[in-house]
């Protein structure tokens, strides 16, 4: 149920999320590409019946420095 869920939403890539699930305990580990997708991924998994935690060790992956977005013309100059 957990990663049905979080693969549901339309507002959440959890292609690279992972879930563990312990008694009432889930963990959420993988990436995201920002904060709020982190947050609620932890949103979405507090409301599911029986989950008592979230553990949320998601990491926020901002891309490479060959595919990420630029800081602008002249950053570095």
């Amino acid at each position: 149920e957990v990663h049905q869920r979080l693969t549901d939403d339309a507002w959440l890539d959890a292609s690279e999320i992972s879930c563990s699930v312990s008694g009432g305990e889930v963990t959420l580990s993988g990436t995201v590409n920002s904060r709020e997708s982190k947050h609620r991924a932890e949103r979405l998994v507090e409301d599911i019946s029986g989950v008592n935690h979230v553990q949320n060790n998601l990491r926020i992956d901002r891309g490479s420095y060959f595919t990420r977005a630029g800081d602008g013309f002249g950053h570095n100059a």
